[in-house]
């Protein structure tokens, strides 16, 4: 009987982590008094859902043993879909057994699957997973069409419907979806699919219709059916009135259901702060009813997590708004209560004790120490020491002025348009949007605006005021000309982004090049090089920081409007054409291997050496396999170096001998504009090379060709992307070299579509014009170091992906895809609003710079995990542009160590917040400081991997800087950036000095009433100044079997 063993799982945590996983279940199952729910509060940053995957490990570990126990079902709840997707993969110890969906109410489809393979100790381990706001109650009243068209199915089935009350039915569910044609053909995809996964759960499905039997929803649905006999397009206005109650109510028995079918044993509640009223008893929903029967399952745990459980500091203002930081810990506290002996009214007693110490400047620490106890039995934060994070931060206040008087003269005139439309309009507005009379969708004045402009009421006062407002140029727009960017803080943004080059970089540099830049990249300071991540309070503000950013990039790169692909497998009088294309992306692992830029630096050991001389080296390591005899420079002689590349370096690896399944691994599993029973153009080209490694001839090799057969061999994607994946099998893989090779090509393939961009090609045509499109590729990729990218790229990947055991070929090739799937990112589309032309929108295809998640505009072309994972990599977008929408629980440090405060947040809870998505784990600032301090230790390390020498090397300032090195703090010429953009002669620096202050002490008014004024007293006691009293001031909950986070200064 196989045991699972949690020993893994734990081993990759960082001491201070395990520290928590140790007292979470030493609290959930091993103490005298038990607790079942407790929360982990550690700073942002630091790893929680790591935590969390320890947590699941310990637990299904113990679980395994429990005889009361059947089947081990764990359940994440989280925020939003994105934030699932992202940490599921983390959460799945066992690596197999999980059963994963977005809304509870589909969890029929896949329910069956709970009871499946035993993993440990003959037990079932299943990882669930869905969103709070998809809950009935919690969303609109008819739900998804997928649930709808669950609904239907089952129902359908149970009660028998003819075929007349199956169409009857189809058009009950139809909702707010036009065509009935999409009805039915969801039908048919959840019947197709219940049948290829083993049908819909019949437990579900009965209680299901039990219930809506017992509540007089089946007698209600079937007069409704009555009523729509016979009707083809739309339900009568008597039925259509009734349909979306009862939809609701449907959907609401569906999920009562599903929590029936769950046998949870351990919750795990993800940034639990976003659904805190599902959690409050007093709270009467739907959606909160079905939680707490959740959350009261059984003997289930409860783990909630969360840096920010409640507002920890909240302001005067605020307070007056309904904030209130005592009242809502005082309801965390009592819902950890529920499962433990904990009295929340004797903390609230201690807290008032606390206070009255510490503003009478009287000793504080026993009634510390009894809050430290008595918190610790149901909640544990570990924050970072002050001391060692100030040296990775780099404070760039950048004042945006002058203001030029354009930008005075559109504030005059946007106040005299929201004057004349009667809107509410202040200096923010301006300061914030750029051509905010554009993007202004989702506020009063764009609505008021919109209203008078389509119905031709407008007054003489608001032509005038329009005229005098900042709009863009429409035509200017469409033709691609350079067009205004309106603000003073898109313009200091443009500054550090388009004026520095970044345009020209299709990737960030590497942390650690194996050569010298070049071209585009030559003169960029790889310490500050970073992508952006942008923050503001308003919601107009992404969209426009997006499309305007991107536009004048394009317009930098002098695109071409419309190419044919310069890389495209063309096909002459039925003969392949472009088999020179072809070699840049075939893996060929005996050249690969011969020609390994890692390999070959280590010669260099005063920093990344020149290119001509690792290429030099490559050429010698490959002279050995040239062809020898006559060269020829006729163009047929191109020949020569395809026939070489891919037919002298040793065979294909066996089990790759199939052209079909090459080709679709070199298509990347798209179309390659064959017509319908026609040879592929590509399978054309992969048969000649097939044909040419049986038997190669070079008769005329060209005079250049071992120069070429290196560079190739250096810097062609195939062999690139073949290197970087071999990186990443350590002892024990499963992979076999045929799944190697596939996932090679299937990553290679994603470069076709990057270098067929209208922007790579405006980019390399201004650069090489000159020179032929393939041979400008490899040169590029020689620039830009794309070895060393994708060797970081693919190992923190991996980390990000949660595969911590040894890779097979299915791990290997899905992480081949994730890395194509940023590459071939379609451009968003997004649309601003014309008051010249209320009728037509300003259209603009953005790439360059993106925003996520404000949901103003629902057209976005991408998205949002495909944006994350975009940003997430090494590839554009540049610049990301968010709300409090990328605020809490979303990774944005792979690539990025710069925070840019569009507008400085009020409280600093927020601000460390903002700053936490790039302050994290392996983040890049951390891995150029490793690369900057130990390259030539980590080139000469006999590690296949790079990475994993850099962070074993990285263990040297462990003395100094305690855990945190080296994976959250490492010292060197990188920072993490942060920009505030004051506006002169305005109040933001004044806000922006008064937030610096409050960050330092605003952890010192825990659990308090009136937080601001405690924090004025302490501040007039000096307490800032006083490093000793705010120690003692400081409540310490990090667990008890850890110290902290210690650093040597401590």
């Amino acid at each position: 009987m196989t045991r699972f063993d949690a020993a893994t799982s734990i081993a990759t945590l960082a001491g201070f982590q395990r520290a928590t996983v140790d007292h979470v279940i030493k609290r959930f199952y091993e103490d005298d008094e038990t607790t079942r729910r407790f929360l982990v509060a550690d700073e942002t940053g630091l790893g929680k859902s790591l935590v969390a995957r320890g947590v699941v490990a310990r637990s299904i570990e113990r679980l395994q043993d429990d005889p009361d126990v059947g089947r081990i079902d764990i359940v994440y709840v989280c925020s939003n879909a994105d934030i699932a997707r992202q940490n599921v993969k983390r959460l799945d110890v066992i690596g197999q057994q999980q059963t994963v969906t977005s809304r509870l109410t589909l969890l029929a489809r896949g329910a069956h699957r709970l009871d499946g393979e035993p993993v440990a100790a003959g037990k079932a381990v299943n990882l669930v997973s869905f969103t709070p706001g998809t809950l009935p109650g919690n969303s609109w009243a008819t739900g998804t069409l997928e649930e709808r068209a669950l609904i239907h199915v089952i129902l359908s089935d149970h009660l028998d419907l003819d075929s007349t009350d199956q169409r009857s039915s189809m058009l009950f569910f139809q909702g707010t979806v036009t065509k009935r044609s999409t009805v039915e053909n969801k039908v048919w995809r959840t019947r197709e699919e219940a049948e290829r996964n083993g049908g819909i759960e019949p437990t579900i499905a009965k209680d299901f219709v039990k219930l809506a039997r017992h509540g007089g929803l089946l007698r209600a649905y079937r007069q409704c059916l009555a009523d729509t006999r016979g009707r083809r397009t739309r339900l009568p206005d008597a039925v259509k009135a009734q349909a979306s109650g009862l939809i609701g109510r449907f959907r609401t028995d569906l999920a009562r259901a599903s929590v029936a079918a769950l046998e949870p044993d351990l919750i795990i509640l993800d940034e639990f702060q976003r659904f805190r009223d599902l959690m409050d008893p007093d709270t009467e929903t739907e959606a909160a009813d079905l939680a707490h029967s959740l959350f009261g399952y059984g003997q289930a745990r409860v783990l909630l997590l969360s840096a920010t459980p409640i507002k920890a500091f909240t302001l005067a203002e605020e307070a007056a708004g309904g904030d209130n930081h005592e009242r809502d810990l005082t309801k965390v506290l009592e819902f950890l209560a529920s499962g433990s002996t904990l009295d929340p009214s004797t903390i609230t007693k201690d807290l008032t004790e606390f206070r009255t110490c510490a503003i009478n400047g009287l000793p504080v620490d026993d009634v510390r120490r009894r809050l430290e106890t008595k918190l610790l039995a149901v909640m544990c934060r570990t924050e970072r020491p002050r001391v060692g994070e100030a040296g990775m931060l780099d404070v760039e206040d950048h004042p945006v002025g002058p203001v030029p008087a354009s930008d005075l003269a559109g504030w005059a005139g946007l106040h005299a348009l929201a004057a004349a439309v009667d809107a509410p309009v202040t200096l923010d507005y301006w300061k914030s949007v750029p051509y905010f009379a554009n993007f202004l969708d989702g506020y009063k004045l764009g609505d008021q605006l919109r209203a008078r402009l389509q119905a031709g009421t407008y007054a003489e006062s608001t032509r005038q005021a329009l005229g005098h407002v900042q709009t863009l140029d429409h035509e200017a727009v469409e033709r691609g000309e350079e067009v205004d960017l309106g603000g003073a803080r898109l313009r200091a943004l443009a500054g550090k982004t388009l004026d520095r080059g970044l345009h020209e970089l299709l990737w960030v540099p590497p942390s650690l090049p194996y050569q010298r830049l070049d071209g585009p990249y030559r003169d960029i300071d790889s310490a500050s090089c970073t992508k952006q991540l942008i923050f503001s309070s308003w919601a107009a503000t992404p969209t426009a920081v997006a499309s305007l950013l991107s536009h004048e990039a394009s317009r930098r790169v002098d695109a071409p409007d419309a190419t044919v692909n310069r890389l495209d497998y063309r096909a002459e009088g039925g003969r392949p054409g472009a088999m020179t294309t072809l070699a840049l992306f075939w893996p060929n692992p005996g050249l690969a291997r011969l020609t390994d830029p890692r390999s070959l630096a280590v010669a260099d050991e005063d920093g990344p050496g020149d290119a001509a001389a690792l290429h030099d080296r490559a050429a010698a390591a490959t002279a050995g396999r040239m062809p020898t005899g006559a060269t020829t420079r006729a163009t047929t002689a191109e020949a020569g170096y395809w026939q070489s590349v891919i037919g002298l370096f040793g065979p294909l690896p066996p089990g790759v001998d199939d052209a079909a399944t090459i080709a679709e691994a070199l298509s990347g599993h798209e179309e390659d504009g064959d017509e319908a029973g026609a040879p592929g153009r590509l399978k054309l080209h992969v048969d000649l090379a097939l044909a040419t490694l049986a038997s190669p001839v070079i008769n005329e090799p060209p005079p250049d060709l071992g120069p070429i057969v290196a560079t190739i061999g250096l810097h062609a994607p195939g062999n690139v992307a073949w290197r970087a994946l071999g990186r990443l099998l350590r002892p024990g893989h499963s992979v076999t070299p045929a799944g190697h090779w596939l996932a090679a090509a299937a990553l290679a393939s994603g470069f076709r579509s990057l270098f067929n961009r209208a922007e790579a090609i405006g980019i390399l045509d201004k650069h090489l014009p000159d020179t032929v499109y393939w041979r400008a590729v490899l040169t590029y990729c020689a620039w830009g170091d794309l070895q060393a990218v994708l060797d970081e790229q693919l190992h923190h990947l991996a980390i990000a992906e949660g595969f911590t055991t040894p890779l097979d070929d299915e791990a290997l090739l899905s992480l081949a895809q994730g890395v194509r799937s940023t590459l071939t990112l379609r451009p968003s589309t997004y649309r601003a609003f014309d008051p010249h032309r209320p009728s037509r929108r300003i259209s603009f295809t953005s790439r360059f710079a993106l925003r996520y998640g404000t949901g103003k505009q629902a057209d976005d072309s991408a998205r949002l995990p495909e944006i994350r994972a975009a940003f997430n990599s090494p590839f554009w977008p540049w610049v990301l542009a968010t709300t409090s929408a990328g605020q809490e629980g979303i990774d944005f440090h792979w690539w990025c160590h710069a925070i840019v405060h569009w507008n400085t947040p009020p409280n600093p809870v927020d601000f460390e917040q903002r700053e936490g998505r790039v302050n994290r784990y392996s983040g890049i600032a951390i891995r150029k400081n490793l690369a900057h301090r130990h390259r030539r230790a980590i080139l000469a390390s006999t590690s296949p991997n790079p990475w994993d020498a850099a962070y074993e090397l990285g263990l040297d300032e462990r003395e100094h800087l305690g855990e945190l090195a080296p994976h959250w703090v490492y010292p060197g010429p990188a920072k993490i950036h942060r920009t505030v953009l004051p506006f002169p002669l305005s109040t933001d620096g004044a806000r922006y000095r008064r937030l610096k202050d409050d960050l330092a002490l605003y952890r010192l008014t825990f659990g308090q009433p009136r937080q601001e004024d405690l924090l004025e007293i302490l501040k007039r006691r000096g307490v800032q100044h006083d490093p000793a009293r705010a120690d003692e001031l400081r409540l310490r909950l990090h667990p008890p079997t850890n110290a902290g986070v210690s650093t040597s200064e401590e």
